[in-house]
Order: structure tokens, then sequence, then C-alpha cells
């Protein structure tokens, strides 16, 4: 089950969120920005940006900062310029103008990079490495200003440079996209979703496309809820091995809203969950482990059925129904050392090979291969913080914090 908690800070809507830990002090902050105006209303007084500092024990205390406030807007954060800190890209509208823009932070300073992204507006955006070349490349979605398009794109980072991909997505906005690897073979897959078409044609979609290589996407046939004007975000809820789906938003035959959790089983079968989260329209949602029991919580903001702003937390306190794939042998199973500088061991009683992930918070895999037990892994490169070392050996999985010197 999952448990909400309340938190006095600004509810918004059309706009994003995040958990990310922007000044390297190993714990979770979050990010949010978005809309607190009237329904019909573009003032661009009212697009707000807030940023939130993780003091511990469920304590969160803004932060000033300088970036600009957007609505119909997306967020996402990673080292773009691998200088090692985490850098942002936002993406939306200000009054009647659209923005794309990509700050680089430097020890907690941003500056805006000036690159050139398509500014859209009411769609997603994801930072991810498809082409595996060790750095991040940018999917993004939403609509142009003038004239109005909708817009689905990849763009391949080549030294800073950003060129667009031919990947064959269906041209959508008012939704999300998302880099995963929901197949586990190491490769970035893409997920789509939102509005598409025109009047007759037209309606929402929920899409995965299997990276095929060489900058190859092909349509995968996975039923989803179709939906736009929400988000969705990925991540190991059950501790399966496999990436989960968070789905909330509206679907396109009402103005219904929903909140939906697919379980990831392998296979490309998705099974949707009985749980379900209080269904927001214009809505926002990441995962991180914000109370630090190495589980996914669930972060969301958007508007209720009847017009008022929510932004609520849910305590992930969801109980594996094979709990001997996360506890078998804990008490045999070493890992250190713990902090680690440059080599971890993974040392058993059984000498067996062990299939490992180094996870971000969120379950995006950084660094994974296979040992013999009783062996180093190799983290000289990997950035500090803190990570999820996720090993799987004999068809059970046991996942163990650490943390990056």
């Amino acid at each position: 089950m999952n448990t909400s908690i309340n938190l006095n800070i600004i509810g918004t809507r059309i706009g994003s969120n995040n958990w990310v830990d922007f000044d390297n002090d190993n714990d979770l902050d979050f990010f949010y920005i978005g809309y607190t105006g009237s329904e019909n209303g573009k003032d661009s007084k009212s697009a707000n940006v807030f940023l939130y500092e993780n003091k511990g024990n469920d304590v969160f205390t803004q932060v000033s900062n300088e970036f600009p406030g957007l609505y119909y807007s997306s967020s996402d954060w990673g080292d773009i310029n691998n200088d090692g800190y985490i850098d942002l890209i936002i993406s939306g509208s200000q009054g009647f103008e659209n923005f794309t823009k990509i700050y680089y932070n430097v020890d907690g300073t941003f500056t805006d990079a000036n690159t050139n992204i398509l500014d859209l507006s009411g769609g997603g955006v994801d930072l991810g490495d498809y082409d595996n070349d060790g750095d991040m490349d940018i999917l993004i979605s939403g609509s142009t200003s003038s004239p109005e398009q909708r817009k689905a794109l990849v763009y391949e980072n080549i030294n800073g440079v950003f060129t667009v991909i031919d990947a064959g997505l269906t041209q959508a906005d008012l939704g999300d996209v998302k880099w995963v690897d929901y197949d586990n073979d190491g490769y970035l897959d893409i997920f789509i979703s939102g509005f598409y078409g025109v009047e007759g044609n037209s309606g929402a979609v929920s899409e995965i496309y299997k990276n095929m290589g060489n900058s190859q996407f092909q349509k995968q046939d996975i039923q989803l809820q179709g939906m736009y004007k929400g988000e969705v975000e990925w991540g190991d809820l059950d501790k399966n091995g496999y990436l989960d789906l968070v789905l909330l938003g509206k679907t396109s035959s009402s103005s219904s809203r929903f909140g939906y959790i697919y379980y990831n089983s392998g296979n490309g079968i998705f099974t949707k969950s009985d749980f379900e989260i209080t269904g927001l329209g214009f809505s926002s949602i990441d995962l991180g482990d914000f109370d630090g029991d190495s589980d996914l919580d669930i972060l969301v903001s958007g508007e209720l059925s009847n017009g008022e702003y929510s932004t609520q937390i849910y305590r992930n306190e969801i109980v594996s129904d094979t709990p001997t794939k996360v506890n078998l042998l804990q008490s045999e199973l070493k890992v250190f050392p713990n902090p680690v500088s440059d080599f971890i061991q993974i040392v058993m009683p059984v000498n067996q090979l062990i299939r490992y992930d180094i996870l971000s918070l969120t379950g995006q895999s950084i660094i994974s291969g296979i040992i013999q037990s009783n062996s180093n892994i190799d983290l000289e490169n990997l950035n500090s913080g803190t990570y999820l070392l996720k090993m799987n050996f004999e068809n059970r999985i046991v996942i163990k914090k650490i943390t990056k010197q």
C-alpha cells in the first residue's frame, strides 16, 4: 500500500516536478514548476518555479532560484555536459511564448547553455544515452507556437551539439515522453503518450518503441491506456528486476482523470495494479526514495476533478509477493566497503555468477554487468552519490543501498 504525506507547499497544475540531488549531499531534493492562476488565464505572473532542499525527517526548505516560471511545462535533470554536476532542461510556455532551456549546474549555480533545441510547450522532455556513447541525448515532445504543430523528437548529443534523428515517432503533444530500458537489453527504448492527429482522426496514445540500434526504433504491440494532459514515470516499484510504469492523466474519450500503475513482468507483459493513485489532470509525477528505505516513492501534482490543485507524496510500502527474492541470503551476503571509493566487493559463501546493476534512486541503470561472486566491481568513474546495487543470482534478487565517495 501507499500513504500520502501532507506538506505545506503551493499546489500547481500544467507543470512538472522532479526528485533531484541538486546539491550533491546524498539525499533527494525536489523541483516543481507550473501554473497557479485561473482556469482560462495565461498570465505569466502566475507561472511559478520552486526548488526545495531535503533536510531529512520529511522536512523540505525552499531554495531561491532564477529559473523562468513556465506552464504547459516539462523538466528533467542529468549531467548533460559530464562535469559531475546535475543540470536542468525545461520546456514550456510563458505568456504566449514557448521556451526550451538547458541550465548547466556548477556547485549549485545555474547558467543558461543557449542551445538550438526547438522551443516547445505542452509535452514532455527526458534525458538519456540511447546510443551508449557516454553522453545525454534528448527526447522531447510538445507543440510549436507559430505555426502550431505537434512534435515528438530525438536529439542526439555529439560533443554538446544536438542534432535531430528520424526515430519514426507518433507526433503528439499534451502528453509525456520517457527513455526506458523496459526489456533489460541494455539499450534505452522510448515511451510516448499524448494527443495526436487532426479533427476526425485523432486521439490519445501511450506507446512503446524498442531501440533496434543504429538510431532505429520500432513500435511495440503493448496495450496501455491512452493518455494526454498528464505525465508518466518508470521505476522498479515491486523489485522484480523490471521497470514498472506509473501513468497519470486524462483519457481521450472524456475529461475523466486516472492514475494507474502497470507492473512489468518481462517479455512485454504489463499488468495494471488494483491500487490507483488519485486521478489528476495537467499532472506531473516522479519517483524517488525520499525516506531512505530502499524502495521508490511517488511524487505527484496536478488538478483534481473539482478544479483545485494538489501536490502529494505517496510512500511506497509495497511488500513483494515473493519476499524471499529480497530477503534471501541477506545475512550471508556481504557488500563492502560501503561507502566505496574505487572498488566494491560482493562476497557470498557459494561461488556463482551474479548479474549486477548500479541504479540511480529513480531506478535508472547506470552500470551493469556479470561477475563471479567474491569479485570486485570497478566504480572508480561513478559520480559521488547514493545508489542502489541490485544483484540477481539463481532467479533471486538482493538490493542494497551504497554510497560512492
